[in-house]
């Protein structure tokens, strides 16, 4: 049989016409089977009761009053208490389902493993028009962490979401990304439907149109991240993003890194100045050597071991040098030489940002599961080179090469630690064991190709590829186009994204927004 939905909706005062096309959207689902389950918070609007009171003559649409305002999580509380379907779904007393919501997601629940389903979403601007289309990845848990990127449109099964222990007193604001969170522990399966199912609506006061709206919602969000980490033990600090609604986990670096550089010992003109690249990158590890007393060793032509320790000195880095023969692989040489589980390869042509922490990159590795972690990587010019790489069946493609370093991208995608398709090895980080395995496979010019390779096959065996914006890597060699090498879907990126591109592009007609025509003045009209 398909499941019964309870859909939950708690109001409070909201402006009338929107409170109206909310409640019609559920009356006017293509699928029958639900009840709606509305708590009404105290609202002092005698319209809003008028309303409600009219919904309830259709028998499936069930009506709740407090006496008293207790807040979101008060009435959603309420709400799920009096909920009787086997899948419970959240829609804001302001926003919309699209018709086919609730019959898309029934069909998801006919795989009995599925736990918790949601959905793509877009927001309903002031206007009235349907506009910035979310189309988000697959279940990524290290974002989850990072940023409540599934929001609208999330239903569960109501069985789990009751065991988790539902909505929790104290994370109004954050309730949602609070119980996603310990949904996501608990469930056999969480999938990802990729169809623009909710409407988000920027009303006045909301954070769809300003996310600074709700302030506290940040603060009762860090602290659920903080306690989600706790349970399932990953021990890390939390803090608020510099972008609101994200957030930044830290953890501990355990392991001693080793930066593994491969330096033909060329000069070149960055910024105005001709110098040796070694020199610049060494000046740039400086504090990363000295503070955390980490390795660094790095593989130089033969004859050049002497320029190459000057170099050092001059720029007050302490490192080792090694001398390779002309057909060796200079990575390789450095790497025998290093003694420590966890290595960070980098070409001479790079330049460490200021800030950037190459231990709390390399901590991710920490989890079993994670098999190498990249980060974001950027031109002289301040643009991105690439943040991580989004693979397809046309190969492997830089993420948003091009934009402005200092934007944090769609949905925040430069902002947040994120699982992606795929990461440049190169000033990424791995264990000692894979780059071996890397370098045999070609000189070290292949790296970057055989490092997306592998990178899709550990992700087919089950691993996780991370990417963090907590490293940041200048690199002034020409950049990485993209590459054929990789010709498999990516979980991480959207079906209705174009494919080839790595800049969340959509696909013509898949935001799911009213077409519109042209009026005889030329003027568009939507409908």
């Amino acid at each position: 049989m398909p499941p019964r939905f309870s859909v939950l909706t708690a109001v409070c005062d909201p402006p009338i016409e929107v409170l109206e096309r909310c409640l019609a959207s559920v009356r006017e689902q293509a699928f029958n089977d639900w009840e709606h389950i509305i708590v009404d918070d105290a609202s002092t609007d005698p319209d809003v009761h008028l309303i409600l009171h009219r919904a309830e003559s259709d028998a499936r649409v069930r009506v709740r009053r407090r006496a008293d305002r207790g807040g979101i999580v008060a009435a959603s509380i309420d709400a799920l208490a009096a909920a009787t379907g086997d899948i419970v779904a959240l829609l804001d007393h302001d926003d919309e389902l699209a018709p086919h919501a609730l019959s898309t997601m029934a069909a998801v629940y006919d795989d009995e493993e599925c736990d918790v389903t949601y959905s793509d979403h877009d927001l309903i601007r002031p206007d009235g028009r349907r506009s910035d289309p979310f189309f988000k990845p697959d279940f990524s848990p290290e974002r989850l962490r990072h940023q409540n990127y599934i929001t609208h449109f999330m239903t569960a099964r109501r069985s789990i979401v009751e065991a988790v222990g539902g909505f929790r007193p104290g994370f109004d604001g954050a309730q949602d990304h609070d119980l996603i969170l310990r949904l996501t522990e608990a469930a056999r399966q969480v999938i990802h439907v990729p169809d623009v199912l909710y409407h988000w609506r920027q009303g006045l006061g909301s954070v769809a149109l300003d996310p600074s709206a709700k302030q506290y919602a940040y603060d009762n969000g860090r602290r659920a991240v903080e306690e989600h980490c706790a349970r399932v033990g990953i021990t890390a600090t939390v803090d608020v993003g510099d972008h609101l609604g994200t957030f930044v986990v830290r953890r501990p670096t355990s392991s001693q890194v080793t930066v593994l550089v491969a330096a033909p010992m060329e000069t070149g003109v960055v910024w105005g100045r001709k110098r040796h690249h070694l020199a610049r990158l060494a000046a740039s590890l400086d504090q990363f050597t000295h503070q955390m007393g980490a390795e660094l060793i790095v593989g130089v032509p033969n004859g050049a071991a002497a320029e190459a320790l000057q170099l050092l000195d001059e720029a007050g880095c302490i490192g080792r040098v090694v001398e390779v023969g002309a057909s060796d692989s200079l990575w390789s040489a450095a790497l025998n030489e290093a003694s420590t589980d966890i290595v960070v390869p980098v070409a001479e042509q790079m330049m460490l940002d200021h800030g950037s922490d190459i231990g709390a990159m390399a901590a991710h590795l920490a989890a079993d599961d994670v098999s190498m972690v990249g980060c974001s990587q950027l031109n002289s010019d301040r643009t991105v080179r690439h943040g991580g790489f989004v693979t397809d069946h046309l190969g492997a493609h830089p993420i948003l090469a091009g934009w402005a370093a200092s934007h944090p991208g769609p949905g925040r995608l430069m902002a947040i630690t994120r699982e992606v398709g795929a990461i440049d090895v190169v000033g990424g980080a791995l264990r000692s064991d894979r780059l071996q395995a890397l370098l045999a496979q070609g000189d070290d010019a292949a790296i970057t190709d055989e490092g997306v390779r592998l990178c899709a096959h550990d992700i087919a065996a089950g691993n996780r590829v991370i990417w963090t914006p907590q490293a940041v890597w200048y690199r002034f060699d020409p950049s990485h186009s993209g590459s054929p090498v990789v010709a498999m879907s990516d979980r991480y990126s959207n079906s209705k994204l174009c494919a080839g591109r790595g800049d969340w592009l959509e696909r013509p007609g898949c935001a799911g927004a009213a077409p519109y025509r042209l009026a005889d003045n030329g003027i568009r009209v939507w409908s």
